[in-house]
């Protein structure tokens, strides 16, 4: 193994390791996002949100790097020695398992909070039918009944 496989080698072993972590603190912010989302915490919800695009933009910048990696993948992988060959199979690997993991718990969020949307909405189609339905029976008591205007009959004087 040349000197130069050997740094490509290290600085590959940086970059997957750098992505792991991020994904492993991207993860752990996806587990305080479903504790926002279940306890019905809007304002953490946002907080976590914006930490998670900070996070995406720091994978995103480790990818960029990885890149001229990837386009010479298995030249690359097939020059490292054995032992390292294996540590990065194992990172490449536990990147994607983690990927996997925040990829299934989004998608459930996601599905939580659609459900809880389409909750709401049914709920304030409910409450503006109501309002509709009392404001038109407001109106037709109004119309038939004297215009909304109590009146006491003293029928005392009928019946004596």
């Amino acid at each position: 193994m040349n000197d130069t496989a050997r740094r490509q080698g290290r600085r590959l072993t940086e970059l997957l390791t750098q992505q792991r972590d991020a994904y492993r603190r991207l993860g752990d912010l996806a587990q305080t996002q479903r504790a926002a989302i279940d306890g019905d915490r809007p304002e953490e919800l946002l907080r976590i949100l914006g930490d998670r695009q900070r996070m995406i933009t720091e994978l995103t910048e480790i990818n960029e790097q990885l890149e001229p990696f990837r386009s010479r993948w298995n030249e690359l992988r097939n020059s490292l020695p054995a032992g390292e060959r294996l540590v990065v199979g194992d990172l490449v690997g536990e990147v994607q398992k983690l990927l996997v993991g925040i990829l299934d718990q989004d998608q459930g969020d996601c599905d939580t909070l659609k459900e809880r949307s389409e909750q709401f909405r049914q709920s304030a189609a409910s409450t503006t039918t109501g309002r509709k339905l009392n404001a038109a029976y407001a109106a037709y008591a109004g119309g038939a009944y004297g215009a909304g205007q109590a009146k006491y009959v003293d029928r005392t004087d009928q019946e004596g």
